[in-house]
């Protein structure tokens, strides 16, 4: 696993998909992360501003991506990813994680559904397997997962940015 601490966020790049799309350097890492927002959050602002206001009520900043293979079909019903030869539980990487970002976002594949928990920290999860290809048939459902709350998705996001500036007030 590599870690790229960047202006827009922090970059965690399993050593096999910085091998397989060429991330070397850190000028590559931020093309990578702006790669990986692009999918994960253009077509979501509503979720890039739930994560910026969450922060701000919780005082939490920045976000994290974590960039890697998950594994689907997995006997031991854990979400997992693999890093070079070794496999590691993508619940242990947000636990390493939780707090010090506003939001985790998980740029991995989820094709038996799990939902992760965090304490601190909102998570973005797919839903499936992810393809790089926008617009695709059965392209993934993000939701974001929020600590002691419900899940906040497309339908629900404007209502509870709303709930939460009216704590900043």
């Amino acid at each position: 696993m590599q870690t790229f601490y960047l202006d827009e966020g922090d970059l965690y790049i399993t050593d096999d998909i910085a091998k397989e799309l060429g991330v070397n350097t850190v000028d590559e890492a931020e093309d990578e992360l702006e790669r990986s927002l692009k999918l994960l959050l253009q077509e979501r602002p509503k979720f890039r501003e739930f994560i910026d206001v969450y922060g701000q009520v919780n005082g939490l900043a920045g976000l994290a991506v974590l960039s890697a293979h998950g594994l689907a079909n997995d006997s031991s019903s854990t979400w997992k990813y693999v890093d070079g030869e070794g496999v590691e539980e993508i619940q242990t990487w947000i636990d390493s994680n939780d707090g010090d970002y506003s939001a985790l976002l998980l740029y991995s594949c989820n094709g038996d559904h799990y939902t992760p928990t965090s304490k601190q920290s909102v998570i973005l999860v797919p839903d499936r397997k992810i393809i790089d290809i926008p617009h695709i048939f059965n392209e993934p459902v993000y939701s974001l997962l929020v600590p002691g709350r419900e899940e906040v998705d497309s339908n629900t996001v404007d209502y509870e940015i709303e709930e939460m500036k009216k704590k900043l007030a």
